[in-house]
């Protein structure tokens, strides 16, 4: 049987039952992580289920990890109070395209310094890849928002005028709304500036809870069933 993660194979079983596990996990800290507002626009939150995708894509395998996002992405609008709205699905989808690229990048350097003995040996490795990681997923999602996103969430809320991002990006139409985006008066800047800061602290926010873990993992062996 091909190897799935970058440990030890465990049966099929137990590894369903560890990120079913996961998921629940997810649906909580989403749950509460609608109160967490970042604090200069009312419509980005924080939210901490990235951080478990990375860690089933990494311990378990990257299948479960993908199954467990797709499901979450299915099953979470339903406790939105937006239900299964465009807006909501939307947002969802902007989610599991985070969670998606952050796991998959955390997997992708994960298994180059555990394969490498080079990199094992490279003590930069412990900040530049964090940095990688976040950087690349919050350029992505930049990207994401900016071309295709926002000219969706703003004809939401009823502005019909806006087809596609150029409309959006327009002189008289972004100045009614760039007081949303810190007030900057290009589309573009103003877009990479709100959702960079946004996504880069959400998602250094969301490594953080991976090396707590991780360095508790060293004393307690928390992930010691996935891997022996």
């Amino acid at each position: 049987m091909e190897q799935n993660s970058i440990y030890h194979k465990k049966p099929i079983l137990l590894k369903l039952a560890i990120s079913a596990l996961f998921l629940a996990i997810a649906f909580v800290l989403n749950f509460f992580g609608k109160y967490l507002l970042f604090p200069f626009t009312a419509f980005l939150k924080f939210d901490f289920t990235i951080f478990i995708i990375a860690i089933i894509f990494t311990y378990i395998g990257w299948q479960y990890g993908l199954v467990v996002a797709l499901t979450f992405f299915i099953i979470a609008p339903a406790y939105n109070e937006l239900g299964y709205s465009t807006l909501s699905v939307v947002g969802h989808f902007v989610l599991f395209v985070t969670q998606i690229s952050f796991a998959s990048l955390f997997f992708l350097f994960k298994k180059i310094d555990y394969k490498s003995r080079i990199s094992r040996k490279l003590k930069f490795r412990y900040w530049i890849y964090p940095l990688a990681i976040i950087t690349l997923t919050t350029l992505l999602l930049i990207l994401l928002n900016i071309f295709a996103i926002n000219p969706v969430y703003f004809q939401f809320f009823g502005d019909t005028e806006i087809k596609t991002f150029k409309d959006l990006a327009a002189p008289k139409k972004w100045e009614s709304y760039k007081n949303l985006f810190f007030g900057i008066n290009n589309y573009y800047l103003a877009s990479f500036a709100l959702y960079g800061v946004f996504n880069f602290v959400n998602l250094s926010l969301n490594y953080l809870f991976i090396v707590l873990l991780e360095r508790k993992n060293k004393i307690t062996q928390i992930f010691k069933i996935l891997h022996n």
